[in-house]
């Protein structure tokens, strides 16, 4: 953690500072009675908090509560302790120091803050690292470990994980300011003497610190040429906060058309999405479709006037009716959300995501006009693109494998793309009896939300296990639930935008608990490249082998059945190669076993390598494919984590036309990460 937070204050400019440099002193004679000097304020005897240390003026905090803090919150548990082990584990290289001294200076902390400027100087970052620790002796003894340099009171320089860094260190206290630019350590003490205004606002009350991380910044110009501040605020309780505002002429007042709504739509989805979002169409009273486009079109100065007729235009080409006539149809906002896959094969990452079955729904006021616009757009979309069926009310499209369909209903026009089976499914359950206002995940955090708001985003990370394995691992999955406010606020000035993320507080261990799957998950991963790549590459040379020329030509003969390398699977270890003849990967000859596929390797090994030809092949037990009798099969068979359980991971090869011999064109894997 150390080495990570570091990693982004370096290499930045200075931020504000009052330390004015020091120039070696001049000697004085007997006629010159030199002015008394003011001693300077001294550090406060004890620091309960670390925001007393982190000036007012700071456009970015982030602070993290310490170990006994999060412990004793009873949002973390064992979580926590796996988390810091892990930390500190694989910080423990960069920064320079042993895993059970980071680990030991993890549980002293009482609070860790990043802060600094980021726009300070030759518009160039600067950010400094402070954490306040129980212990002095583990900063002390880091400080040595790491050869720091005492440069006078308080103040050392060294190198950590690669860099030069100053350090301010007030042992009296537990203090430590670590940052590549010394003024950062002079801001942060010139704080703690009382020289400049510590932090303030709502994140600094009184009680335990929070975890937050507050972000301000300020831009003149940009692409409508406004001014915009950004603020983030995530507290240890309650929502996270994230505001906008953009002020200037060119910036649409869209929050003076568009209003909020209840998003009733939502809760009428089918039950058990992993995500879902929302946005309000609602009309403030007296305001149109034709006043929308008008704000919107203050980005462009140029043809301003022209964009309401030109929008207009637009919508009687596409539609058939005119913005008038939209506007009359249109009802007052629009849902959309995501399912994993009900039918077909269960694959994860971004394969599954990919093939998902999304759902949307879009509020009307007259059905009679949705048919007659579905129809015209329909039928230029049958001209243009062959399989398309459209009947009245219904549009079907085949989309790369999937299917589009559209249906409009009495008061809604529902559309969704996906496998046919699904989607058809899930469109028939619309407004059923299981929809997602029943769906206990999405209901406990629709109760957190806003009553009324200009659009949400809700995700259910319990229902997103599917897509990746990580998150079956963490604990309370339903917890990871999560909401999203966006509120758009009227502003005379231009537009005023927040989001607000409801039950942070009640994911937070849930995260550490993810943080260590994640880390472990990522490590075992990295592991099996290892197979992936062996095995690709024996696969290649069976091939070469089948090619090789000889006298009177090619080949076209595989080489026999190589055996096993090592003999047993390795649980939870390596195995490194015996490179001597008749060993390992030096067995056979020119036409049978390694010799023959000409193939070695000398590192240690994860895994167990095995080449068959014509027979014994593996994968198809375990639901591979089978190249037949005169095909072959590599394998990589592992058991990273020791427990018994296997991973597989083969590559076949199969006669094709013209004597040749074509591999499959992927792997096939199951049960990777044991």
């Amino acid at each position: 953690m150390l080495a990570a937070i570091l990693a982004a204050s370096t290499g930045c400019g200075d931020g504000p500072s009052g330390r004015a440099a020091e120039s070696p002193s001049q000697p004085t004679t007997s006629a010159v009675v030199p002015l008394p000097t003011a001693a300077a304020p001294a550090f406060p005897a004890r620091v309960d908090r670390i925001f007393s240390a982190i000036p007012r003026d700071a456009e970015m905090v982030g602070h993290l509560p310490g170990f006994r803090a999060l412990r004793e919150s009873g949002r973390t548990g064992a979580d926590l302790d796996a988390l810091v082990k892990l930390v500190a584990k694989e910080s423990a290289p960069k920064v320079g120091l042993a895993p059970a001294d980071v680990e030991a200076i993890l549980r002293s902390l009482r609070g860790a803050a990043v802060f600094g400027w980021l726009g300070a100087e030759e518009d160039e970052a600067s950010l400094g690292l402070m954490l306040l620790a129980d212990d002095p002796s583990l900063v002390d003894g880091a400080l040595r470990t790491l050869a720091f340099v005492e440069t006078e009171p308080h103040r050392f320089e060294g190198k950590l994980a690669g860099r030069q860094v100053h350090a301010g260190w007030v042992r009296e206290i537990g203090l430590l300011v670590l940052s590549t630019k010394e003024r950062l350590v002079d801001a942060s003490f010139e704080t703690l003497r009382g020289e400049r205004p510590p932090l303030q606002g709502p994140q600094v009350g009184s009680g335990p610190d929070p975890l937050f991380l507050s972000l301000a910044l300020s831009q003149q110009g940009g692409l409508v040429g406004a001014d915009v501040t950004t603020k983030l605020t995530v507290p240890f309780d309650g929502p996270a906060l994230f505001e906008l505002r953009a002020s200037g002429e060119k910036v649409p007042r869209v929050a003076e058309v568009i209003g909020p709504s209840p998003h009733a739509l939502a809760g009428r989805m089918p039950k058990g999405a992993a995500f879902a979002t929302g946005l309000s169409l609602t009309r403030v009273e007296g305001k149109r479709l034709r006043d929308l486009v008008a704000e919107l079109a203050r980005v462009d100065e140029s043809r301003r006037r022209e964009w309401p007729s030109l929008a207009d235009a637009f919508v009687r080409l596409k539609t058939s009716l005119s913005l008038a006539d939209l506007d009359a149809a249109l009802g007052e906002e629009i849902c959309v959300a995501g399912y994993l896959l009900d039918s077909g094969p269960k694959q994860g990452g971004a394969e599954a995501f990919s093939k998902m079955t999304v759902v949307g729904a879009l509020a009307v006021r007259d059905e009679q006009a949705a048919r007659a616009a579905l129809k015209h757009v329909g039928e230029e979309i049958k001209r243009e693109q062959k399989g398309t069926v459209l009947t009245p009310g219904k549009l079907s499209v085949p989309v790369d494998g999937a299917v589009l369909k559209v249906e409009v209903r009495k008061d809604v026009v529902l559309f969704g793309v996906g496998r046919s089976a699904d989607l058809d499914k899930k469109l028939a359950a619309f407004g059923k009896d299981q929809v997602l206002a029943s769906d206990p995940a999405f209901a406990g955090q629709r109760k957190g939300g806003h009553a009324t708001s200009h659009g949400f985003a809700f995700v259910d990370y319990g229902a997103m296990k599917t897509l990746d394995p990580t998150f079956a691992e963490a604990t309370k999955l339903q917890a990871l639930a999560t909401w999203v406010d966006l509120g758009l606020a009227p502003d005379p000035n231009g537009l005023s935008v927040t989001l607000e993320a409801q039950g942070f507080a009640a994911i937070l261990g849930t995260t550490a608990a993810l943080a260590v799957a994640s880390v472990q998950r990522y490590l075992q991963s990295a592991k099996t490249a290892e197979a992936k790549v062996s095995v690709s590459a024996i696969a290649r040379s069976a091939v070469m082998a089948f090619e090789r020329e000889s006298i009177s030509g090619p080949t076209h003969k595989l080489c026999r059945s190589a055996p096993a390398v090592p003999a047993q699977v390795p649980r939870g270890t390596t195995y490194r190669p015996v490179a001597e003849p008749n060993q390992d990967f030096q067995t056979g000859s020119d036409s049978e076993g390694w010799r023959c596929l000409r193939f070695d390797m000398t590192e240690p090994l994860r895994f167990r390598y095995e080449y068959r030809a014509g027979s014994g092949y593996k994968g198809p037990a375990r639901g591979g494919p089978n190249p037949g009798p005169n095909g072959f099969e590599v394998s990589a068979e592992g058991d990273l984590d020791g427990d018994g359980k296997t991973s597989l991971f083969t590559l076949v090869g199969k006669p094709g036309p013209g004597r040749t011999m074509v591999l499959s064109k992927e792997l096939f894997v199951v049960d990777e990460l044991e």
